[in-house]
């Protein structure tokens, strides 16, 4: 269905339900919306959601595979924006039929976003491309089709979300090992500073650490390292998506984390996009500031003078980053 997600356009969720893996996790939009749709008799979210949020089921959706087929217009999709699609229990068959949808799906960009890349690698790596289809797809499986249906699908972004240094240095190193034409991280909700050089390449060596003599991002640039999008075979991180958190109980981000991953992305040629501030906003840029109800502000440091953040919701934090909108999407990589 379309969406409000900055990013893209349209969703797609062959599979609902999902379980939390991180503090990451913990105001998960996709659990809030979830309630909202069992509370309306969908079907495939009775089972996955109660009043405590995730059961961690997950429901597989076959009705929904063939839904890109009917998108006639190019479009980015998110692909299981109300899961995980490499949660433990969905089935490798089920996730190759998928694949298949969106090798046939050529006019599509499609986004798959884990927080388990561990699953996602096994999949890739060992599970793709093979002859083993869903029974809806058969009679368009063709030769053309089959033609198309590489180790790595050219219209297939693969990424991880992180939310903090650990998870960072946790995902992307095994983000880095899986071939994919595009590959992408969501920091989202942004909970701390991340330093991406050190996710891609490790920290420095014990000498450099000794001697002092450089800051990491400076002994990236003297080794001639080409920033983020230099490692392995098939390149390195494409696009950084950043944001803060909305909703109830959204904690607020920094300015400078999200300086700092920009920057990051401007010295090493890599594209970024900032999603949004989420519930709160940068005090000093919120328009008639004035007395605030306690609670609603929040200091990063001891609370002295005027507070870091004020929380005044999502529209009206916007998504400008120092005064500006930042869009920027990858390139595909030609085959």
């Amino acid at each position: 269905m379309p969406t409000k997600i900055e990013w893209a356009e349209e969703t797609w969720n062959p599979v609902v339900g999902c379980a939390k893996v991180s503090t990451g996790c913990k105001n998960c939009y996709a659990e809030r919306m979830a309630r909202r749709l069992k509370a309306m008799g969908i079907l495939q979210y009775q089972d996955v959601i109660d009043k405590n949020g995730w059961t961690n089921k997950i429901s597989l959706v076959p009705k929904a595979l063939e839904k890109p087929l009917h998108w006639r217009k190019s479009k980015r999709i998110f692909v299981c924006s109300m899961s995980d699609l490499f949660h433990k229990d969905v089935p490798f068959w089920f996730v190759r039929s998928i694949w298949t949808t969106m090798a046939m799906c050529t006019q599509h960009i499609f986004m798959v976003l884990t927080k388990r890349p561990e699953r996602m690698l096994e999949f890739v790596n060992r599970e793709w491309p093979t002859e083993v289809i869903y029974e809806h797809q058969v009679q368009r499986y063709t030769e053309q089709v089959r033609a198309t249906m590489q180790d790595v699908l050219p219209n297939v972004w693969l990424g991880v979300t992180a939310e903090n240094q650990e998870t960072a240095n946790e995902r992307i190193p095994i983000l880095l090992q899986i071939p994919a034409a595009v590959r992408f991280v969501s920091l989202e909700p942004l909970l701390g500073p991340v330093d991406l050089y050190r996710a891609v390449y490790g920290p420095p060596s014990s000498f450099l650490l000794s001697t002092g003599a450089y800051g990491w991002p400076d002994y990236c640039n003297i080794r001639n390292i080409n920033g983020l999008c230099g490692r392995g075979e098939n390149g390195g991180l494409n696009w950084i998506i950043a944001g803060g958190e909305s909703g109830p109980g959204a904690r607020p981000v920094n300015v400078d984390w999200l300086r700092s991953v920009r920057d990051q992305c401007t010295r090493s040629g890599t594209s970024f996009l900032f999603k949004q501030w989420g519930a709160w906003a940068v005090y000093e840029s919120v328009d008639g500031r004035g007395p605030l109800p306690r609670g609603q502000v929040h200091w990063f440091d001891e609370p002295t003078g005027a507070p870091d953040m004020v929380r005044v919701g999502k529209k009206a934090a916007g998504r400008k980053l120092d005064g500006r909108e930042w869009n920027e999407y990858p390139k595909m990589r030609k085959e």
